[in-house]
């Protein structure tokens, strides 16, 4: 929870998936993330932690597996793919191969 409280003090836009998915394992009303939102997620976390953002969105992946929150699961296996499809960030000044 420690990184949900952390993003959410930073404004960033990732607010909105962490804030999204918190009221939604609260309420339970299963309220979807659209296509345009799983990508910002997966962006924003690619942005804050570059190449570290898989294992990231792979410890809250976790987290929902621990918490029985099959609705978050979702959610984080989504962004993951994303994350993934979007491929390792080239530090500037380098070509990729």
């Amino acid at each position: 929870m420690r990184a949900v409280t952390k993003c959410y003090r930073t404004k960033s836009s990732l607010n909105l998936c962490f804030e999204r998915e918190r009221r939604r394992s609260c309420s339970r009303q299963g309220v979807a993330m659209t296509d345009w939102e799983l990508w910002a997620c997966a962006n924003q976390l690619r942005k804050q932690h570059g190449n570290d953002a898989l294992e990231v969105a792979g410890k809250r992946l976790d987290a929902m597996l621990e918490a029985d929150d099959r609705e978050g699961y979702w959610v984080w296996c989504q962004i993951m793919t994303r994350i993934s499809k979007l491929g390792p960030v080239v530090p500037e000044g380098t070509t990729a191969n």
